[in-house]
């Protein structure tokens, strides 16, 4: 399979790089591979309404209604940015409900309405303090880690609803005495 996590300023071909990805997306899973993706909140927000390369909703094209077929994992990362609404189960409803964004690029076929079913979201966490230096801001507990990560999941449907959780830093977990792996097994069991 294939994981896209690309991020920040995409420079002066950010357009075609997103038109080419759809086409590479259809092309990866039609050959039986699962194609994943790793967006940084800002950069598929329903908080704001507009596209831009690189940055604001620059993922939107990538898991619209036209293309999200084609996607078998939209994992957000809920760190080192602010978490939409400060909650990541109204975050999760609103991916599942829909938002639309405007000035997307013109690829072929591209809806701009974003609707990811709950069996693609995958919210990132970090696995432990030290994995991402700006935490969850908006969280107002912060990030949460090992047992506060399933009592999350646990106490809010819209999240035991989503496919799972990731994480990048699993060298950081180790040093955790790998409390993030404990904290996604017992959600994986839980569903």
């Amino acid at each position: 399979g294939i994981d896209i996590d690309l991020e920040n300023a995409w420079g002066g071909t950010g357009d075609q790089v997103v038109c080419g990805l759809r086409a590479f997306f259809q092309l990866m899973h039609s050959a039986g591979y699962v194609v994943s993706m790793a967006p940084q909140t800002t950069a598929l927000t329903p908080e704001v309404s507009t596209y831009s390369t690189g940055s604001w909703n620059s993922y939107a094209p990538l898991a619209d209604t036209s293309i999200i077929q084609y996607v078998d994992i939209v994992a957000v990362q809920l760190y080192n940015n602010a978490v939409p609404y400060n909650d990541p189960a109204r975050y999760a409803a609103a991916l599942e409900r829909s938002f639309t964004v405007t000035n997307c690029p013109k690829c072929n076929g591209v809806s701009c309405q974003v609707k990811v079913p709950s069996n693609k979201i995958a919210f990132g966490w970090p696995a432990s303090q030290g994995a991402a230096p700006s935490g969850c801001p908006g969280l107002p507990q912060g990030c949460p880690y090992g047992s506060k990560l399933t009592t999350l999941y646990g106490s809010q449907s819209g999240l035991s609803n989503t496919t799972g959780v990731m994480t990048w830093s699993i060298e950081w977990d180790e040093a955790a005495s790998w409390q993030f792996v404990a904290g996604a097994t017992a959600i994986h069991f839980a569903h």
